[in-house]
């Protein structure tokens, strides 16, 4: 999941996602309901993957010279 983290940093500057992962982790060294912390989890993923294709997009645009 690094290599993730980092694409989504260079696709946006709108959000850390190295910080709210370690949010995440907090929360569950602090106890708090497990299936709330996977439900949070799964929405950061979804937003790692988003950041991804924006940067997958962008890259295929700036290589074919659009």
């Amino acid at each position: 999941m690094p290599i993730l983290i980092r694409v989504a940093k260079e696709a946006t500057n709108e959000y850390d996602v190295t910080s709210f992962l370690s949010f995440i982790e907090c929360c569950l060294d602090h106890g708090l309901n497990f299936s709330l912390v996977i439900h949070l989890y799964f929405k950061a993923s979804l937003l790692i993957v988003s950041y991804f294709k924006r940067f997958v997009y962008a890259y295929w645009q700036i290589v074919s010279g659009r």
